[in-house]
This record gives C-alpha cells, sequence and structure tokens, in this order.
C-alpha cells in the first residue's frame, strides 16, 4: 500500500528550512528552487526533481528509488552522504555507478538493491564509508569484481553481505586507511582471511 499523499510544502517554507523529513507522498513534487539552506533532505525520490537545486545540501535519503544510479547525484557539490532504499514494488535492482564527473559523497548506503559491478566508482574518491544490502540474497554463484575500489583510498568501512563473490578481494589491502569489511561467509578467498578487519556476518 502506497504511503497517503501529505499534501505540499510550499517553496516559501521550505526556503527558511535547513532539515526536511517527509514521511508519506506528497501532492507535488518538491520544489528546491528557494532551499538556500536546506541541509539534509529525506523524501520518496519521484517527489523531487533536481537536487542539485538545494546548493548547500549535505545529507540525503531517498526512499522508494526507481532511479538507482549515481547520476541521481549530479551536479550535488556539497552533498555528504547518501541514503537510498530501493522501490519494493520492482526487480531487486543493481545500482549504477557510472556517472558524469566526480562527486563529494564520503557515505553512502544502498538498501534493498545490489550492485553488479562496481565499476564507476572511481567517481566517489572521497568515499569513506559503503553498504550495499540487497533485498534479496545474490547467492555464491553471483560475482562481484572489487578492482574498481582501488581509487576508493580513503575508504574505512565495506559493507557487502548478500552481495555474492567477492572477487579480487586483494586490492582491499591497498586501502590503507581500511578498518571494517563486512561479507557473507565464504565470499572472499583465503588470502584475506586472516585480516583484522575482515567480519564475516
Amino acid at each position: 500500500m502506497s504511503p497517503r499523499p501529505v499534501g505540499a510544502v510550499p517553496a516559501s517554507i521550505v526556503g527558511g528550512l535547513e532539515i526536511l523529513y517527509v514521511q508519506g507522498r506528497l501532492h507535488a513534487e518538491l520544489d528546491l528552487a528557494r532551499a538556500q539552506r536546506l541541509r539534509s533532505l529525506t523524501l520518496a525520490q519521484d517527489q523531487v526533481e533536481a537536487l542539485s537545486s538545494a546548493p548547500v545540501l549535505e545529507h540525503c535519503g531517498l526512499e522508494s528509488a526507481t532511479r538507482f544510479s549515481s547520476s541521481i547525484f549530479e551536479g550535488c557539490a556539497t552533498l555528504r552522504s547518501a541514503f537510498v532504499t530501493a522501490d519494493n514494488r520492482a526487480a531487486n535492482p543493481g545500482w549504477d555507478f557510472s556517472a558524469q564527473g566526480e562527486f563529494p559523497l564520503e557515505r553512502l548506503t544502498l538498501m534493498d538493491g545490489g550492485a553488479r559491478s562496481l565499476d564507476g566508482i572511481a567517481a566517489l574518491p572521497r568515499l569513506r564509508g559503503l553498504t550495499i544490502l540487497p533485498r534479496e540474497d545474490a547467492g555464491l554463484e553471483q560475482h562481484l569484481d572489487l578492482r574498481p575500489l582501488a581509487a576508493c583510498s580513503r575508504l574505512r568501512r565495506l559493507v557487502l553481505h548478500r552481495s555474492g563473490t567477492l572477487d579480487n578481494a586483494h586490492v582491499l589491502d591497498e586501502l590503507t586507511d581500511l578498518e571494517t569489511v563486512k561479507v557473507r561467509r565464504g565470499a572472499v578467498d583465503r588470502t584475506v582471511e586472516d585480516r583484522a578487519w575482515l567480519r564475516v556476518l
């Protein structure tokens, strides 16, 4: 059942807010043209057109996402953290990291959608935390190549539970800031099984 519409948020009010959390659905798409002070925004993804219209936005939570792609953050020069939940009516989606330019994101959490590939994650060079939790366990027969993570030299925390077999896990040794990696049992090869940062779920 879809959340009931909760009306609209007038642009004049949005202009004075630093934090906006919308639980439910709006009658009309949120206009961020005057959101000059907005630092934190949470709402359904299809309720906002251009996140880049909020010039100081630092955190964004997007619910019921149908565009599961880094491209939704294009132009967000100040965005530091994002939490994206896939639309539960869609098939288990895979995140697309390919996008134009680089993003300042430091923390990215993807719920109810996996990652078929990490290609393009170099667009997130400041990434410190990455969590990908698919709705369904991918099973060890699905493979995810970790080599693109070499571009994320600041990465400290990585959660890839239910993301299948993680190939080329040795690349994680190149990430000198790495503190925690959470994976399912059997997901990585024996070459990294003794690492202090590895946590098996």
